[in-house]
C-alpha cells in the first residue's frame, strides 16, 4: 500500500466516523470497504459493510456491497452467512452481470453445508441460464455430485455423463469418468461400470501408470458383482503386469 492510498483510507476513514450517520458518511465507509475487497482483505470488508448495508437502503452503492459481503462471507468460509446474502444477492437483482457467479457460490456454499437440494438447485440454474459462462462447467460436475449425495441415482448420472460429453478436457482433470464408476457400482450397474473403465484402460498408452489401477479396479467391479473367473483374469494381468515395477507408483 502506497502512502498516497494510505493517505487516502485514512482521509475516508475520518470522514466515515465523523459522519457516520450521514449519506457521505456512508458513501465514505463504502470507498473504504471497496478497497478492502479490491484487495482481497474480506476480513475488512465484513467489519466495514456488515453496519453499513441497511443504511445503504435505495442508493446506488447497495448492490455492490451486497454482493462484496456476501462473497467475503464466502472466503472466510462463513458458509451460512454466504448462502443467506448470496440468495438475497441472487432474488434481488435477477438480471446483474454476475448473477452466474453469485449463484454458483451460493450453491457451493449450500453444499458445504450438505443442503444438497438447495446446492442442486443452484446449480442447475447456472447450467441452465448461463451455460456459456466460466461457471457451468464445474456446475455441471457439482450438481451430479450433489445429486449423488441425495441419491438421486439416474439423475446424477445422466448430470455425470453430460458434464463429460460438454467438457471432455475439464472432465479429464476432475477424474468425472471414475465418479462416474462410483455411481454405477453404488447402484450396482456393474456392467456399465466395467464397460466403462474398459473403455478408459483402452484408451490408454500401453506404459501409461494409470492401467494398472483400472485393472485392479476391474477386477473389483467383477468381483463386487459375484462375476469371479473375470476377477481372477483381471487380477492375473495385474500381477503380470511391468507397470507394478513402476517406482513411481
Amino acid at each position: 500500500q502506497s502512502d498516497g492510498s494510505s493517505a487516502a483510507l485514512d482521509a475516508l476513514e475520518r470522514i466515515a466516523n465523523a459522519r457516520a450517520a450521514s449519506p457521505v458518511g456512508s458513501s465514505a465507509r463504502f470507498r473504504i470497504a471497496t478497497h478492502f475487497y479490491e484487495k482481497g482483505d474480506h476480513g475488512a470488508v465484513v467489519t466495514n459493510l456488515e453496519p453499513l448495508i441497511g443504511r445503504l437502503s435505495g442508493r446506488s452503492e447497495l448492490m455492490d456491497a451486497e454482493f462484496f459481503v456476501a462473497d467475503s462471507y464466502y472466503q472466510l468460509k462463513r458458509y451460512k452467512d454466504a448462502a443467506l446474502a448470496f440468495d438475497r444477492f441472487t432474488s434481488n437483482y435477477p438480471g446483474e452481470k454476475r448473477l452466474a457467479a453469485a449463484l454458483f457460490h451460493l450453491g457451493a456454499a449450500r453444499f458445504k453445508l450438505e443442503e444438497h437440494a438447495l446446492a442442486a438447485e443452484a446449480f442447475k440454474k447456472v447450467v441452465t441460464e448461463h451455460g456459456s459462462t466460466s461457471y457451468a462447467p464445474v456446475a455441471w460436475f457439482n450438481m451430479a455430485l450433489a445429486l449423488r449425495r441425495l441419491g438421486k441415482w439416474d439423475e446424477a448420472a445422466v448430470a455425470m455423463r453430460e458434464y463429460i460429453k460438454k467438457y471432455p478436457e475439464e472432465a479429464k482433470s476432475s477424474n468425472a469418468a471414475l465418479e462416474l464408476v462410483a455411481l454405477y457400482e453404488e447402484h450396482r450397474q456393474f456392467p456399465l461400470a466395467v464397460e466403462l473403465l474398459t473403455g478408459l484402460r483402452d484408451g490408454l498408452a500401453p506404459d501409461d501408470a494409470l492401467r494398472l489401477e483400472l485393472t485392479l479396479r476391474l477386477s473389483e467391479v467383477h468381483a463386487a458383482s459375484e462375476d469371479e473367473a473375470k476377477s481372477i483374469v483381471e487380477l492375473q494381468a495385474a500381477a503380470a503386469s511391468a507397470l507394478k515395477t513402476n517406482p513411481n507408483r
